[in-house]
């Protein structure tokens, strides 16, 4: 197992990420609270080639899960199982000052935010000004990597620390880079990449996220998220749809409906 950490907001320093019920809410930091604390080398990347990971709760063994509608959530963590796409994140690219934004794997422009968790009739209100304060709700937004309360950093839970009391755990995480292989999409079904062996070269077919069209691509030890599918319901016959992992209403299809030698998928 990884080493925990703790997750530091930039928008105030003194607060970090921590479990309450079934939320998770800025706090000042305290040495004995293991619920602030994170475990990484890992195989699986966003399509910027930055490490995928779970962020999992050091005392309640749930990791952090954003869901389709970019809702914030907590689920049981069983990394050497399986591990949904949905509790998977990267991190963006470091700020001059160190932290960086933690961004959704499945569509890095959604990040965990530090001010805009509570809605109330349509508007986002936790926060004051901008500024992230004890009991702020963390949730996911959009991404604004020059707001303080958007970016995070990441860091080792110090070695001496007092004793820690079990009642104080939920600010403790591990940072799991190390069950990535395991990915399935949303309903359980394995991820896997679609590689062509040609001479001494791997390549898959990946989504170009800028025009969507399929390309082929280098495959190495590490592959990207855009490289990855899941197979649909088995229909009559053992046919099933191919479908895109972090997007499950896409598929492999002929263009314009046609089935013949040639036809571009």
């Amino acid at each position: 197992m990884e080493a925990p950490v703790k997750i530091y907001c930039k928008g105030d320093t003194t607060l970090n990420v921590t479990v309450r019920g079934n939320e998770l809410r800025l706090v000042r930091d305290d040495p004995n609270d293991e619920s602030q604390v994170c475990n990484g080398v890992g195989k699986l990347t966003d399509d910027e080639e930055r490490p995928a990971f779970a962020l999992v709760n050091r005392t309640t063994g749930h990791a952090l899960v954003n869901g389709r509608d970019h809702e914030l959530g907590l689920a049981p963590y069983s990394g050497h199982v399986a591990v949904e796409l949905s509790m998977l994140w990267s991190l963006g690219h470091p700020r001059a000052d160190g932290f960086m934004e933690i961004r959704t794997l499945r569509d890095v422009r959604y990040t965990l935010d530090g001010v805009h968790g509570f809605v109330d009739g349509g508007y986002r209100l936790n926060g004051i000004r901008g500024i992230p304060e004890h009991g702020t709700i963390v949730a996911i937004y959009h991404s604004q990597a020059m707001a303080d309360y958007a970016v995070w950093k990441i860091a080792p839970v110090g070695h001496q620390e007092p004793h820690i009391e079990r009642s104080a755990f939920y600010r403790h995480w591990i940072q799991d880079y190390n069950s990535v292989g395991r990915v399935t999409d949303d309903q359980g079904r394995r991820a896997f990449a679609l590689v062509n062996n040609v001479g001494s070269t791997k390549r898959a077919v990946l989504i170009n996220t800028k025009n969507r069209q399929l390309e082929m691509a280098p495959c190495g030890d590490c592959v990207k998220l855009s490289m990855l599918w899941s197979l649909g319901v088995q229909l009559p016959g053992g046919y099933s749809e191919v479908r895109v992992l972090r997007d499950l209403s896409k598929t492999l299809n002929g263009i314009n409906g046609f089935v013949k030698e040639g036809t571009v998928l």
